[in-house]
């Protein structure tokens, strides 16, 4: 398994992620939500066998939340682009793995 972090910021508080499935073999995101009193909420991606990739959106689910992570198979390459709220737009690709 492999795992991407991200500390929220008030500059970006959307992410774009992309899912590539190079081996065709599909597999299960879980994202992973902390907030500032320790407490956590868990939800998942499905990337479906065959499946080139599988695109989605994390927005900051709410002020307190300080951090969101994604585990995901080490057959899948995560691209992750910083979005710019006014335009829904990728501004950069900051992490690929």
């Amino acid at each position: 398994m492999k795992k991407f972090e991200h500390l929220w910021t008030s500059d970006f508080f959307l992410l774009h992620v992309q899912a590539n499935n190079l081996t065709g073999e599909g597999g299960m995101l879980e994202i992973v939500r902390d907030m500032q009193n320790g407490r956590k909420s868990k939800g998942h991606e499905k990337l479906r066998h065959g499946a080139d990739s599988h695109r989605f959106i994390i927005s900051r689910s709410h002020p307190s939340e300080v951090k969101v992570s994604i585990e995901y198979p080490s057959h899948l390459v995560l691209e992750v682009y910083k979005v710019d709220d006014r335009a829904y737009y990728p501004t950069e690709s900051f992490f690929v793995l």
